[in-house]
């Protein structure tokens, strides 16, 4: 669905909003963080999807979901998860009420027997 929306290009990111019909036909997609932007790609997609056929809008009778496996789902036998939180530190160069930083980030390690 990524190579049909607003990055075409094989190799780049693939995050954004992206608008579908359960046929597999892509209604609209946008990768913003204006909200006004974020609201037009979804009313543009609602435009989209009230367009279609009856018939598109459903998945068809033969549907089978093929899920890949992904790391996540594989726990390690007797191994060890230690999930880190972790907070960049304020710059003390940035007068008082700046220097709380608000940047965040969550990690895991795995570790296997």
């Amino acid at each position: 669905m990524a190579d049909r929306g607003h990055y075409r290009e094989s190799g780049t990111t693939r995050q954004g909003i992206y608008v579908c019909s359960p046929s597999g036909k892509l209604l609209a997609s946008i990768n913003s963080l204006d909200p006004g932007e974020v609201a037009q790609t979804l009313d543009s997609g609602l435009a989209a999807w009230s367009e279609l056929p009856d018939s598109e809008r459903h998945l068809p009778a033969n549907f089978a979901a093929q899920r890949e496996a992904r790391w996540e789902q594989r726990l390690p036998r007797d191994g060890l998860i230690l999930e880190s939180v972790n907070r960049e530190l304020a710059d003390a160069t940035l007068p008082d009420e700046r220097q709380r930083s608000d940047r965040w980030n969550r990690d895991h390690v795995w570790f296997s027997a």
